[in-house]
Parts: structure tokens; sequence; C-alpha cells
């Protein structure tokens, strides 16, 4: 019926404002642990620029690489998968957000919870699909976001010569 689509839909909306509110969050927490505690106002605007540019191409391409990665996974275009996803992400997003002083990798939380979710729904549902498969599609993960710490670690590297008395741990 027309009334539970709307309702459902509703959820959704609210389960995904939910999850960028907290994703938001914990990114920008992350992010400002490598700037200077000092920024000047070109800084500042440079850093918020950067972000607004990166979410807007995020937004441009419909969700860009992480869209297609969550796409080939089984049954999210359901949208009560959808929303399930949005809604446990986001919460595990606002208790590491709120309740640890370490920073976290919102990519590595959010690969791991969907890798989890296909390893069980493959064993659960007893697919035709070959465990091999499953997991070839989670290597794949593994090794995108392997390559996302990569330069993770080459922009820490070239913030630490840009600002070489902030810069910690090297």
């Amino acid at each position: 019926p027309k009334k539970t689509k709307n309702v459902g839909l509703l959820f959704q909306w609210l389960s995904t404002i939910y999850l960028w509110v907290a994703w938001l969050r914990q990114d920008a927490a992350n992010i400002v642990i490598y700037l200077p505690r000092q920024l000047s106002i070109l800084e500042f605007i440079l850093a918020v620029g950067i972000l607004v540019v990166a979410l807007g191409i995020i937004l441009y391409t419909n969700g860009g690489t992480i869209q297609e990665i969550v796409t080939e996974k089984s049954d999210i275009q359901w949208s009560k998968a959808a929303t399930i996803v949005d809604l446990v992400y986001g919460t595990i997003l606002i208790v590491f957000h709120e309740w640890s002083q370490m920073p976290m990798s919102t990519t590595w939380v959010f690969l791991g919870m969907l890798a989890g979710r296909e390893i069980i729904l493959n064993f659960m549902t007893f697919r035709d699909l070959p465990y091999l498969e499953t997991f070839r599609k989670v290597g794949k993960d593994v090794l995108l976001a392997s390559m996302g710490i990569a330069v993770s670690v080459f922009i820490f590297i070239l913030a630490s010569q840009i600002y070489p008395d902030t810069a910690s741990g090297i």
C-alpha cells in the first residue's frame, strides 16, 4: 500500500540523514587532527573548501566508487536493507566518535560491515554463489581500501614536510 511505502521512504531518508551526520562528524574529527592548532583564515577556507568540493564530487557522481561497491552487494538495493545498513553504520560511527579517543577510518568500518553482511548472507541463505566469489568481492574492497591507506600515508608525509613542527609520529 501507498502509506506503507511512504513510511518506508521516510525511514530511509531519516536513516540516510542520520548516517551522513554521523559520517561528517567522524570524518571532520579525523581531518582536523592533521591540521595545525592555529589556522589562518586562508588555511581554514582551503580546508573547508576541500571538504565541500570532495562532498560535492561524491554527490554529483551519485556516490561515486563507494556506491559501486555498495551496489554490487547482495540485496542492498532493497530499501529496508539499505535503511538497516544506514542505521547500523551511523550508530557505529556515533559510538566511536563519542567514546573513543582514537581516530577511526570510516571506510574500513563500512567495508568491514558490508563484507560481514555479504559473507553472512551467503552462508545463511545457502546461495548458489560460490564462497570464492564472495571472498573475491570482499578482497577487491580490501585492495581498494588499502590503496586509500597508501594515499593517506602519502598525504600525512607531505603534510609533515609542509608543517614540520606540528606533525606527530615521524
